[in-house]
């Protein structure tokens, strides 16, 4: 299927979900879960949390779905801001925090997904086409603040490097992407 069919038919069925219509619901979530899930995994890193996440993330679309608007970027980006914001109120959570303490690392290595962040979200890694080449510092924030909810304070702590430098290399990252044009219209 080429990709401005493949638009299309997203786009079809985000406005029959816009009203309320159950099938085009059901092959958006068909279509998306797994992508879904793979990314709150990357930042919840436990399976059954990120599949419970997934089907709450899918509740809140189908209450909001009005709330989408096209001219502001793609759909599958719109509900991985749904699905990542999710993941980290979960995170950041004191029951989280406390839960996490006592869960057993098989959970870890059980996961069907693996633990590469943004390698392993489809439609997400093709993001890293547009991270300017060989800057793999940047690449390594925007991994870590944007597909594991990392925090800027802890991205600075994990690469052991200034907070400052944290802010300013993803302020740049970011200045890059959306002044390309190839990435305002591949979102």
């Amino acid at each position: 299927m080429k990709f401005s069919q493949y638009k299309m038919d997203i786009e079809h069925l985000v406005n029959q979900l816009k009203q309320k219509d159950i099938t085009a619901f059901e092959k958006l979530y068909e279509h998306y879960s797994v992508n879904i899930c793979g990314a709150i995994y990357s930042i919840v890193r436990n399976s059954k949390l990120a599949q419970e996440l997934t089907n709450d993330v899918f509740v809140k679309i189908w209450e909001n779905a009005e709330s989408y608007d096209v001219s502001k970027g793609r759909f599958f980006t719109w509900i991985l801001k749904i699905a990542r914001n999710t993941a980290i109120d979960v995170v950041r959570s004191k029951a989280f925090k406390q839960e996490s303490v006592t869960q057993s690392f098989d959970d870890y290595s059980s996961h069907q997904l693996g633990e590469k962040g943004i390698q392993d979200i489809a439609d997400t890694r093709e993001i890293k086409a547009f991270l300017p080449l060989g800057n793999l510092k940047h690449i390594e924030i925007i991994d870590l603040i944007y597909f594991k909810g990392y925090t800027q304070k802890q991205v600075a702590d994990e690469l052991a490097i200034p907070l400052s430098t944290v802010k300013s290399r993803s302020r740049n990252c970011l200045s890059e992407l959306r002044s390309m044009r190839e990435f305002q219209e591949w979102i």
